[in-house]
């Protein structure tokens, strides 16, 4: 191979990065002949397959896409793929990688001798996708698995989805995946654009563009094919013609001595011309097929017996144009097919065509499956529209049994494509055109696929004098629209719908009406909210009396939606739970499971969550569904994780779910601020940061869910307090509680007055507030934030989970060293307000830690003691080591103990007592006595005794001079400028 070096260098890279524990895919492209498959083939033949070494046993499977039309079969490639996994692991392996009898009857369908006594899972999800990529994860980890695809711009739309899920979110151990396609093959507009575009971007793929080989590269080639009969001009014509493709060097170099074909696509004919006519014939007819064509189905097709087909085809064997495949034969290269099919007169072409539908519509008929896509192409291609629609229906068909829902969106655009063109197309299909396009946009609109407001807008255009219809047309295209984070023009749609329901009576009608209001009244944020809500109700009552099963649940969902966003969790958990009651569809009742689970987490009921969760996520994995509507669930589970001190677990499923959302960055916003909060309130505020500005680009804009947006304002309250504590300069600490008190005023002028703020929140906030005015902060955002605080106390939901975080709010906002015993008091009620089965952990533990605060100003100190030990021990535990740094850092400064845990006191200056030096860090601060003595637990008369004692042996005219001594840096930080921030008592 020549010229190739470095690009065998990139594989063998990643293929060694893979060796060692991570999945590396390589996408090589170029032009056509350019040499992908023989720089594969090359790459194959230096790879290890044994385990010698004391590496994993290598397995190698090829898949090769073909040229199927825009539609294609769905996994036509990865039925091959599979079969050679099998063939190296075995059955057992691979039986036992499935994981589950559902998973493995899902896996029969493309491998058919694959028996399981299980039925595959329900129609509505991706499970061909799922469970391939469990079945390689699970692999992975005792082999390394080297799966190749060639020719994926001819990928069918499913296979095109599972390379998406192996290329850029597949979670295994050993893998290398390589993808070839041709360059000049996939423009703008191509299926594949979006997926290569993601690949080209992602850290974890190597992209190898092959370019054509230079003339010194060129003779080298002609060298290595020995072509000694060429002289120095045969040689340099070569060089001139080939343009630096290796397959036309190739070709040139065969041909016999003699002028050279004019063009490059005489060249590609020139091997094929010099057969006999009977030859040529079978060469026409193969290159009609779709890639590959059994001796059997070529006799079909040409009207020749099948012992003249392989006599036909043996010299062009021989001649290297054609090459057995299994059972069947394929051309040695797509060019050569393409350039003998664009040849041929159109009428041979219909010819050939419409035989191949015939011989394949045969073999459907004794049964063989997977075959309707191929006879639909050449029916069209043949321009018998009305065979083509029949077939394309049972395409359809089939697809749905495949699991292919993306091949069923395709399939039935092709649908609606021909339908005018098919007389009796409704009777075929057993349904309007109008229904038809309905089930079309709830398809796209369930994959965010914006096509779904085309189909809308063709449908709707269509359509004769149905008002009822019409309004379901548009209420499906206001779905779209609100899918894709475009409410106002969702709420038109449905504004548009509601006039034509306007007085309706019957029951099918009202409840679309129902349904419509439901929807408008929930999105439209920019009324009232007692407007908005009597018209939920309304829709509710009506729903409730003439509805049932999805119909029935969307009302309740919308209403339990709205019951959350305006505080009223109690109602908003009992109608997401009438709608699960309600739900009939799969995809609506697993819906309907996530609100439910969403909302009782709002109530503090974690457990019940959790054990929710879990049980759904089994059953998930048990028929081999993760991503969709179960990634949501596991994020759910994340966010009930979280409360309970579960960190280790949480940690590990956030990082998952992030690979699940994979092109969903709404919801990989999600889980983005819950991984910065794990890692800032776990005191890892190095690692916090940097997720931070990893995750800059998901953070959410001004016009974003509400419930995301205070969610990010949260966390960076969070992250800039991790960062105040561990802040070294003054300066340092008042830009972190600044960057905090913005990020929370933000907040504040964005949220609406009718609308509580999260009580959730409300500790952290009253927090910020009260660590601001004890350093002496001087900022007005101070006062915007306690406006947020006391509004939010006031608006509290009044249950168990209310009350407890009220508590804690005000026994924050009250905690003052002029009434200790008052705040003592405060923090008891507080720790006694609060359920570990209900409240956030971290809210437990600065409960305990500020009550221990109280505790030591009231003199308790042995009360204090034994507390702040606890606290520290179990916030570790728990994963919030925040608070944990704090209980250590007050049991130091507090002269509690000075055991392990307890912060390492710097070196004095000789003439500071190490108490003296941290009164002079908090003096450089621009701290009082007062709050010096609030920070250090001692009396403001005893902060004075210190700075004046201070100021004596510094030979300090005032406290500003101390201050800057203590900057310039004649002294080493005392033990609170090291520790950085921390709460005062």
């Amino acid at each position: 191979m020549v010229g190739r070096d470095a690009d065998l260098a990139v594989l063998a890279a990643a293929f060694a990065d893979s060796r060692d524990g991570r999945t590396r895919t390589a996408l090589v492209r170029g032009d056509a002949g350019i040499g992908k498959t023989r720089l594969l083939r090359e790459f194959l033949g230096g790879v290890p397959r044994g385990a010698d070494d004391g590496a994993l046993p290598v397995v190698v499977a090829v898949g090769r896409c073909v040229d199927l039309g825009p539609i294609g079969t769905p996994f036509t490639p990865v039925r091959r793929l599979l079969r050679e996994i099998r063939a190296a692991v075995g059955d057992d392996r691979l039986r036992s990688a499935a994981g589950s009898p559902t998973v493995l009857a899902t896996l029969a369908t493309l491998v058919p001798d694959l028996e399981s006594d299980a039925l595959p899972p329900p129609r509505g999800g991706d499970y061909v996708v799922e469970a391939v990529e469990r079945v390689i994860e699970d692999l992975s980890v005792d082999h390394h698995l080297l799966l190749i695809m060639e020719d994926i711009h001819w990928a069918d739309a499913a296979t095109t989805a599972l390379l998406r899920t192996l290329a850029t979110t597949l979670q295994a151990e050993h893998v290398t995946i390589a993808l070839t396609y041709r360059t000049d093959d996939i423009g703008d507009d191509h299926p594949l654009r979006p997926f290569v575009t993601e690949l080209e971007r992602s850290r974890s793929v190597d992209v190898i563009d092959l370019a054509p080989l230079g003339p010194d590269e060129i003779r080298e080639q002609i060298e290595h094919l020995g072509a000694d009969r060429l002289g120095p001009n045969e040689i340099d014509a070569v060089v001139a013609r080939s343009a630096g493709i290796p397959f036309f060097v190739e070709e040139l170099v065969q041909l016999s001595s003699g002028a050279l074909p004019p063009t490059l696509r005489d060249v590609v004919l020139a091997s094929a011309d010099a057969c006999d006519p009977p030859t040529r014939r079978m060469l026409d007819a193969l290159s009609v097929a779709v890639d590959r064509a059994d001796s059997a189905l070529l006799a079909e097709v040409t009207g020749a017996d099948e012992s003249a087909v392989l006599e036909g085809l043996r010299p062009a064997v021989t001649r290297g144009i054609v090459v057995p495949v299994d059972d069947a034969f394929q051309f040695r290269h797509a060019l050569i097919a393409e350039a003998l099919r664009d040849r041929l007169l159109a009428p041979e072409r219909t010819g050939l065509h419409r035989a191949y539908a015939r011989a394949l519509e045969r073999r459907a008929d004794s049964g063989r499956t997977g075959l309707f896509s191929a006879i639909s192409e050449h029916l069209l291609a043949a321009g018998e529209e009305a065979a083509a629609f029949e077939a394309t229906r049972r395409a359809r068909r089939e697809a749905m049994s495949a699991s292919a829902p993306v091949i069923v969106g395709r399939l039935t655009e092709r649908l609606l494509e021909l339908w005018d063109r098919v007389p009796d197309a409704a009777e075929q299909v057993g349904m309007s055109r109008a229904a038809v396009a309905l089930e079309l946009i709830d398809a796209l609109t369930s994959s965010a696929d914006p096509r779904a407001i085309d189909v809308a807008d063709d449908a709707l255009a269509r359509l004769d004098d149905d008002d009822v219809m019409r309004a379901r047309l548009l209420h499906a295209q206001a779905r779209a629209y609100a899918n894709l984070d475009e409410p106002q023009h969702a709420i038109e749609c449905d504004r548009e719908a509601l006039a034509l329901l306007d007085g309706a009576t019957e029951p099918e009608p009202l409840v679309l009406r129902a349904g419509v209001v439901a929807c408008i009244a929930y999105e439209d944020d920019e009324r009232p909210v007692p407007e908005r809500r009597a018209e939920l109700e309304w829709a509710v009552a009506v729903a409730e009396e003439h509805a049932q099963g999805d119909a029935l649940e969307l009302v309740h969902n919308r209403m339990s939606a709205f019951l959350t966003i305006t505080g009223d969790r109690r109602g908003a958990l009992e109608h997401s739970r009438k709608a699960l009651e309600a739900a009939s569809s799969l995809s609506r009742r697993f819906v309907a499971t996530l609100n439910y689970l969403a909302d009782l987490g709002d109530n503090g009921m974690l457990t019940e969550s959790i054990e929710l969760a879990e049980q759904t996520l089994a059953y998930c994995r048990e028929v081999g569904w993760e991503r969709g509507i179960p990634a949501y669930f596991a994020l759910d589970l994340l966010m009930s994780l979280m409360p309970l001190g579960r960190y280790d677990e949480a940690r590990a499923l956030a990082h998952r779910c992030m690979r699940l959302f994979a092109g969903q960055p709404t919801m990989q916003s999600w889980v983005a601020r819950c991984i910065i909060l794990l890692h800032a309130m776990n005191d890892e505020v190095d690692i916090a940061e940097d997720a931070w500005d990893e995750y800059a680009h998901l953070r959410p804009d001004p016009h974003a869910d509400p419930k995301l947006i205070s969610n990010w304002v949260i966390t960076e309250v969070q992250l800039r307090m991790a960062e105040w504590t561990h802040a070294a300069t003054p300066d340092a600490r008042a830009e972190a509680l600044r960057a905090a008190l913005t990020a929370a005023a933000g907040y504040a002028s964005a949220s609406r007055e009718d609308l509580p703020c999260p009580d959730l929140f409300l500790p952290w906030l009253a927090l910020l507030v009260t660590t601001a005015r004890s350093t002496g902060l001087d900022d007005e955002n101070v006062a915007v934030v306690d406006g947020v605080v006391q509004h939010g106390v006031a608006t509290i939901t009044d249950d168990i989970l209310g009350q407890g975080n009220r508590a804690v709010t005000e026994a924050e906002l009250g905690a003052t060293m002029s009434d200790p015993s008052s705040s003592r008091a405060a923090w008891e009620r507080a720790v006694a307000a609060l359920d570990p089965a209900v409240h956030d952990v971290w809210v437990h533990h600065l409960a305990a830690y500020r009550l221990a605060g109280a505790e030591l100003r009231c003199g308790a100190r042995e009360q204090a003691a034994d507390r702040l030990d606890r606290v520290a021990t179990a916030a570790s535990r728990d994963g919030i080591g925040l608070v944990a740094r704090w209980a250590r850092t007050l049991t130091h400064d507090a002269g509690l103990a000075h055991g392990d845990d307890a912060p390492v006191p710097a070196p004095a200056a000789p003439s500071l007592t190490p108490r003296e030096l941290q009164v002079l860090a908090l003096v450089a601060e621009g701290l009082t006595n007062a709050q010096i003595g609030e920070r250090l637990y001692i009396a403001p008369k005893t902060a004075s005794v210190h700075v004046s004692a201070i100021l004596a042996k510094l030979g300090a005219a005032n406290r500003a001079e101390a201050a800057a001594v203590y900057t310039a840096g004649a002294f080493p930080p005392g033990d609170l400028s090291d520790a950085g921030g921390q709460p005062a008592g």
